[in-house]
Order: C-alpha cells, then structure tokens, then sequence
C-alpha cells in the first residue's frame, strides 16, 4: 500500500510539472506583449530593406544604388561600389533569390543575415554561372531612412 501511495505522489508531481512549465511559457508571452512581436517585425524589417537593395541592384544605376548606401560605409563606400559595378556589368542577371536567416535589429543598426542564389549569363562568352552563398547585410538609421552600412560574407552583389 506504502509502495502505491508512492506511485500515486510520483504520478500527481509529474503531472502538475507540465502545466507549470506551460504557464512560465505563458506569463513570458503576456509579458512581452503576448506575441513575439519584436522579432517579426524584425524579420519583416529585413526583408523589405533586402528587397529595396535587390530591387535597386537589378536596375542598376550608380546614382539610385549610390542612395541606399550609407555614406559612412565601411571599410570603404568608393570601394564597394566599384566592385558593384564591375559585377553587374560583367554579366547579366537572370535570376537573383533571397531567403532571411535572422534578423536583428538594436538602435540604430540592423544586421540580416541571409542565403542566396545568384544565376548569371557573362557577357564574355556567355557562360551561365550559378552562385550561392551567405551574407550579413547591416543597415544604419540614418534618420529619414535605412541604408547599407557593412557588408559581409558572401557578397552577392559583386559576385559573377
């Protein structure tokens, strides 16, 4: 009997750990405003200014592309746009995708890490090349809007 009393108080604790454990997860949820919030709309943050850059990319011109780069860029802003334009008049872009990893957004700076893939056809000889890889693009308020500020990894801008 002493034996089944003790099954039962076993059974009674591993029961009742369960719901406390949901309800932790609960109050955490009412506390940060009962969604997660802050990390959507980080996600949804970095995927429109990957979508601005992408979209400026593919019509390229120097002086809208020259707009959504930071002036303060670094290492160095002259630099990189350089190796932009030497990419994008190396080959013609016949597909660009890109998919968000993470998104974090603190101040005034925004770092979206990403994967992508890249399909081009080069003017010089007309060879199809399919790229891919990963990259950390950070994004600096500049007060009226976000521009690009760093850029790291696997550069898909200047890739061909």
């Amino acid at each position: 009997m002493k034996c089944f009393f003790q099954i039962v108080r076993i059974g009674c604790v591993l029961a009742v750990i369960p719901g406390l454990l949901f309800s932790g997860c609960a109050d955490m949820a009412v506390q940060n405003g009962g969604t997660h919030a802050p990390m959507q709309d980080d996600y949804k943050l970095g995927e429109k200014l990957l979508e601005e850059v992408f979209d400026t990319y593919r019509n390229y011109a120097r002086d809208s592309f020259d707009r959504i780069v930071s002036r303060d860029f670094a290492p160095v802003k002259s630099e990189f746009m350089n190796n932009v334009e030497r990419a994008f008049y190396a080959a013609r872009i016949l597909e660009i995708y890109y998919y968000v990893d993470t998104a974090n957004v603190r101040d005034d700076l925004a770092a979206i890490s990403f994967h992508w893939e890249k399909k081009v056809s080069t003017y010089s000889g007309g060879a199809i090349n399919n790229l891919t890889g990963n990259a950390e693009f950070v994004f600096k308020n500049e007060g009226d809007r976000w521009s690009l500020y760093q850029v790291g990894g696997d550069d898909p801008l200047s890739r061909v």
